[in-house]
């Protein structure tokens, strides 16, 4: 799934003397509350998110946008837009004529770069959404450490029942009960899932009502030292939106084989890259 800091009263400011040394090659973790945590990895993402590397990966996508198909597609992600490949369909290779027809449509691609916007433009909702959900986190949520899991601590959380949510998407997110896995020495976030408990209904069902039991979970990696890609996803959402359309968002994704681009890498030679 594709997600979800603002200031908040207690804003508790942390970094990492955190950490004190132990010896020349340890590190001694002080304990922190589960709020300073989440306060930390709210700060410490915010700012990673204004940096975005360009990267070359293999995705393997069932989802909506592949009609339940598993697509493998080799994926330019680029900051001006991703960049798609497709190489197989449920496991089996393209045949000669849909070779020919994705080859020429990425090519088209370093012809007309405005063709990106789209997909950029959606990236950045994503972005403009995830970053919603982490900062309503510290107001909406009680948070509880669960668990050390190597060098990832576990926190649960669950509705702060003395917030009241602003907007639907605020409803929504507010209804979720769900963990956070952190890495504690930096502050970036591993893993996030949530479910909601309860039906999140709009204008009394009829505009829009997502259903209990939808769910998401994003799982990302350190690909190299600072910075973390998306690795796995899996959205659920059922429902009902204007007019009484379904909302079925499902979708399962994993990103593998993550190689960096050079820096300034432009379309033209991602393309060049990808059709190789």
């Amino acid at each position: 799934m594709k997600f979800p800091f603002v200031k908040f009263a207690a804003c508790i400011t942390l970094s990492m003397s955190l950490y004190t040394a132990h010896a020349a090659d340890q590190l001694v973790r002080v304990q922190t509350t589960p709020m300073e945590i989440i306060v930390g990895l709210i700060s410490r993402e915010s700012a990673a998110s204004k940096a975005r590397p360009a990267y070359l990966y293999t995705s393997y996508e069932r989802s909506d946008r592949t009609n339940g198909r598993l697509w493998k597609e080799r994926v330019a992600d680029l900051p001006e837009g991703r960049i798609r490949l497709l190489m197989e369909e449920d496991g089996r290779p393209l045949d000669a004529c849909r070779q020919r027809a994705e080859r020429e449509r990425v090519k088209q691609v370093a012809g007309d770069p405005s063709a990106l916007q789209k997909d950029a433009q959606a990236q950045q909702e994503d972005s403009q959404r995830a970053q919603r959900m982490l900062d309503l986190l510290p107001r909406a949520f009680l948070f509880e450490r669960v668990g050390q899991e190597g060098r990832y601590t576990r926190i649960a959380y669950r509705p702060n029942p003395e917030y009241t949510p602003k907007s639907f998407e605020e409803r929504v997110m507010h209804a979720m009960h769900g963990t956070v896995l952190v890495d504690e020495r930096e502050f970036r976030l591993h893993q996030l899932e949530g479910r909601l408990e309860k039906d999140v209904s709009f204008g009394m069902g009829l505009l829009a009502t997502l259903r209990s039991g939808s769910s998401f979970s994003t799982i990302r990696e350190e690909v190299a030292p600072t910075i973390w890609k998306v690795a796995k996803m899996q959205t659920r959402f059922d429902g009902r939106a204007i007019f009484f359309k379904t909302i079925n968002r499902q979708q399962q994704s994993e990103h593998v084989e993550f190689k960096a681009l050079p820096e300034g890498t432009t379309i033209t030679q991602a393309v060049d890259l990808l059709l190789q």
